[in-house]
């Protein structure tokens, strides 16, 4: 099975949460970067659902970079 990734903002966009599909079984990242291409952080994802902080984001586009094994995929999110 394909593993699927939701990427939601809560209301407050303090939080981002990502929804897996199924449990990651190898070594899951994500990778996030600005709209200009600058890291700004890494987070590894070890359960079906993971929040991440991003209330102390500048407001923009920003690309989330998902790396599972030999699978590379790109969300995009904006932050208000």
């Amino acid at each position: 099975m394909k593993q699927e990734i939701n990427v939601f903002a809560n209301s407050s966009n303090s939080k981002l949460t990502i929804h897996l599909s199924e449990v990651p079984k190898n070594n899951c990242t994500v990778d996030i970067y600005n709209v200009s291409g600058s890291f700004i952080k890494q987070v590894k994802l070890c359960e079906q659902n993971t929040s991440i902080e991003i209330d102390s984001f500048a407001p923009g586009l920003y690309v989330l970079i998902f790396i599972s094994g030999k699978k590379v995929e790109a969300v995009r999110f904006f932050k208000e």
